[in-house]
């Protein structure tokens, strides 16, 4: 019985070197991955905090005290920061995009959208893939975004999952894909 046991976990193993050999531009895949030969309840708890929204309240606070945000994404983390603030009330009343596809994708927000540069709002939304010790994968347009932001002095909220924050092992595997670009604020 122990030796059936131990070759499912070889090929568990197996499997999971093989997955991230083929996907090492996903984060979250790699951070799933890195756990996967963990005891089942770490497991658990790796897909509760897969699903959790709470590390947007944050984010969102933040933004709420802020007349304008500058946007860039559609992305899921955007999208729940802008929604939680809603749900702060504050200050928040307008978003600046000079993208047609986000201010029509963030339409259904109740805020104010006003066609200009995003780095024009004093709080500017990175959208983020992956981050690692002060440096951020992102669009190369966010980051030509967000440099410009950072020259006008201002405030750069990076919106990444928890789980997008790599370990050690994670960086030293993780090949963003084509379009990726590295970012120091």
């Amino acid at each position: 019985m122990q030796f059936l046991v131990g070759v499912e976990r070889y090929r568990l193993q197996d499997t999971v070197a093989r997955l991230r050999a083929r996907r090492p531009d996903q984060p979250l895949l790699l951070a799933v991955t890195e756990e996967a030969m963990a005891p089942a309840a770490r497991m658990a708890e790796l897909t509760d905090q897969l699903v959790d929204r709470s590390w947007v309240r944050e984010m969102a606070t933040r933004a709420a005290h802020h007349d304008s945000v500058g946007v860039v994404s559609l992305g899921d983390g955007t999208r729940a920061v802008l929604e939680v603030a809603k749900e702060l009330g504050g200050q928040l009343s307008a978003l600046l995009t000079d993208q047609r596809a986000v201010a029509a994708g963030l339409s259904y927000l109740p805020y104010t959208i006003i066609p200009s540069p995003a780095e024009e709002a004093p709080l500017l939304l990175l959208p983020a893939l992956a981050v690692f010790q002060g440096r951020v994968w992102t669009s190369a347009f966010a980051a030509r975004t967000a440099e410009r932001a950072s020259e006008r002095g201002c405030a750069i909220e990076i919106v990444a999952h928890p789980l997008a924050h790599l370990s050690k092992q994670n960086r030293k595997e993780f090949r963003p894909a084509a379009g990726v670009t590295d970012w120091k604020p």
